[in-house]
């Protein structure tokens, strides 16, 4: 069995380093490191030379995506197991990679494939008190195999998992078609969703453990927005689940934690930095009536808007993410915007795929970066600035 450890990277800095360094020392050695850089002007190459097996791939700030940079990764591993990582995820001891795989290897309550295994997050050091009990609230001690059974009882923390540090089977990546292609946020949660669905299993895993934390500003707190428009974008998955009843939860028994740790005087900072957060997911939520300033205002991710959304969206009284054959209902809202591409042989699609204006698909996930255009099924066509379908010499149909 084969791994790769795929890393986006923005401005790394010391924990990059010493995540490359665990790495290094793990029972089980990623066969490649695959870097996906954004700007070479903050890449220190010569820093790096002693990471075997690393390669580094080069992007810039505009051509970043959350979901669309992990599938071009993707497509560059030839492992049987994928392990995501972000640059800022220390592994925490040497049994990191042996311990997801051994999540993997578990089966669901009923016999279900495990598709997807995700590591426990511990504080760093520097963490203020509220994040760590944060930490413990979403990463408890006590393992989970998720099934679309769990819905019931734990709702959307049915399809929680995070990228932070996250092991995929490739062949089960490939046939739900990786990530979806333009995300603002939260690609990770939308796969676990449409993998549950199909059928696999989630495992949680706490035995396999990175340090990973952030002290966040109330104001920071307030980008909780783009994680509510990632939601309200795929209404497929998130419209009858709510995210209100965990974030309560978890501010209770915080404060119950605080006063129980004599750290009281902490509660009215806890208060403030949950509304701030609150705000944004509401107003994230109810992204589309808000005026353009107001949503780049809010958003971390402003270039996530300048193609996408507020030019590319067709008629707003069909969700745009959605597109239909025309023999279907509700029918495509404008044809010269977006175009179809039938039967993506091979592809496991079963139909359609949209594309907008610049090639960018705008229903399922696709498999590579072409030409810089966010668009290719498995098939190797590509859609030009036009929308044009054309064969790419680069991508062979099957990779």
């Amino acid at each position: 069995m084969t791994v790769d450890v795929l890393i986006p990277v923005y401005k790394p800095d010391r924990r990059f380093a010493r995540l490359l360094q665990m790495l290094k020392k793990q029972t089980v050695v990623p066969d490649r490191i695959i870097i996906m850089n954004t700007e070479k002007a903050y890449w220190n190459a010569e820093g790096y030379r002693d990471i075997p097996g690393m390669e580094v791939h080069h992007l810039t700030k505009e051509e970043f995506d959350h979901g669309g940079t992990r599938n071009l990764a993707a497509w560059y591993s030839e492992s049987d197991i994928m392990i995501f990582m972000t640059d800022d995820a220390v592994p925490q001891d040497e049994h990191l990679i042996e311990n997801l795989l051994k999540g993997l290897d578990q089966k669901g309550p009923e016999g279900e494939t495990v598709a997807v295994a995700y590591a426990k997050q511990l504080p760093a050091k520097d963490c203020h008190t509220i994040e760590r009990y944060t930490r413990s609230f979403n990463y408890p001690d006590t393992s989970m195999i998720k099934t679309k059974k769990n819905l019931e009882t734990m709702g959307i923390k049915t399809y929680f998992a995070s990228n932070v540090c996250c092991a995929y089977r490739k062949d089960i990546f490939r046939k739900l078609e990786g990530f979806v292609n333009s995300t603002i946020f939260n690609e990770d949660m939308i796969y676990a969703a449409t993998a549950m669905e199909a059928g696999y299993a989630v495992a949680y895993v706490p035995d396999a453990k990175v340090i990973h934390s952030h002290n966040l500003t109330p104001m920071q707190q307030f980008h909780n927005f783009d994680l509510a428009v990632s939601q309200a974008e795929h209404p497929e998955i998130f419209a009858d689940l709510k995210s209100e009843g965990e974030g309560i939860r978890l501010v209770k028994q915080t404060a119950k934690c605080l006063l129980t740790h004599l750290r009281g005087y902490l509660i009215p900072e806890l208060v403030v930095s949950s509304g701030c957060k609150y705000l944004g997911y509401k107003l994230g939520r109810q992204y589309e009536k808000l005026p353009r300033k107001m949503i780049l205002w809010c958003s971390m991710s402003p270039l996530y808007w300048d193609d996408h959304n507020l030019t590319n969206r067709a008629d707003p009284g069909v969700p745009w993410h959605f597109c239909h054959d025309h023999a279907q209902d509700p029918p495509v809202p404008d044809a010269d915007r977006e175009r179809h591409l039938l039967d993506c042989a091979g592809s496991g699609t079963g139909g359609i795929q949209c594309i907008s204006e610049g090639g960018r698909c705008l229903r399922r996930p696709s498999w590579n970066l072409c030409d810089n255009q966010l668009f290719v099924s498995v098939r190797n066509l590509c859609a030009d600035p036009e929308g044009v379908l054309y064969e790419h010499p680069h991508f062979p149909a099957g990779k």
